[in-house]
């Protein structure tokens, strides 16, 4: 079993590392940018894909279910945390709630007129872009300009963090573990907006340690 999720956790940070960082300017010419991509409904669909069967998607489900694996609650029944089966039950885990949350997320930015893709930083300073992937959880931009709450994102956490009472093990499958996981989605949207707020910085530290992939 341990060889298993060594394997796996190899094999995701590999898949990880090929993941395109988002274009930067060129002087003295600005390179398009995301942001100079307006918010339709093809960009909606096509941000859904790629959170719900790309490589991120695949990655942040294997890495969380192998730690899961790795330490697991106590009152867990066996076949949730032992073996091959409780290691796929996991993975699905994991899966189920990252779809659930990027499909109602998608599917009320379509509704509501909200664009729910990262947009970078233009600023240098590390502060400044911290604070600009952290502020994008709660801030979003409208499909025609402006700013507004980003109620997609939220409406997606909630939804991911209760679509576990449907399969957990009895003890699990409560609303007080259902709002857990509710509250573990949403630090996963901010987590997502650092990594793409600091994808060359991630890709250089990688490449500099000489991980496999790293800079693909």
């Amino acid at each position: 079993m341990k060889r298993l999720l060594i394997c796996t956790l190899t094999l995701t940070f590999a898949l990880a590392a090929q993941t395109p960082a988002p274009a930067t300017p060129v002087a003295p010419t600005p390179a398009p940018s995301r942001e100079l991509i307006p918010s339709t409904l093809d960009t909606k669909a096509n941000w859904w894909l790629q959170n719900t069967v790309g490589v991120s998607a695949f990655t942040g489900s294997a890495i969380p279910a192998a730690f899961r694996m790795i330490s697991p609650p106590r009152a867990y029944p066996r076949e949730w945390r032992q073996g091959a089966g409780a290691y796929g039950r996991q993975v699905g885990h994991f899966f189920a709630m990252n779809a659930t949350s990027y499909t109602v997320a998608a599917g009320f930015a379509a509704l509501t007129g909200e664009d729910p893709r990262y947009h970078p930083s233009t600023d240098k300073a590390f502060s400044k872009r911290f604070g600009h992937a952290l502020l994008s959880t709660f801030v979003a931009r409208g499909d025609k300009g402006g700013r507004r709450p980003a109620v997609s994102l939220w409406a997606g956490a909630v939804a991911g963090g209760f679509v576990t009472k449907a399969y957990m093990p009895r003890g699990f499958n409560d609303s007080v573990h259902a709002g857990q996981w509710t509250l573990i989605n949403f630090a996963s949207f901010a987590s997502d907006n650092f990594r793409q707020e600091f994808s060359p910085e991630f890709k250089r530290l990688a490449k500099k340690l000489h991980i496999p992939f790293a800079g693909r």
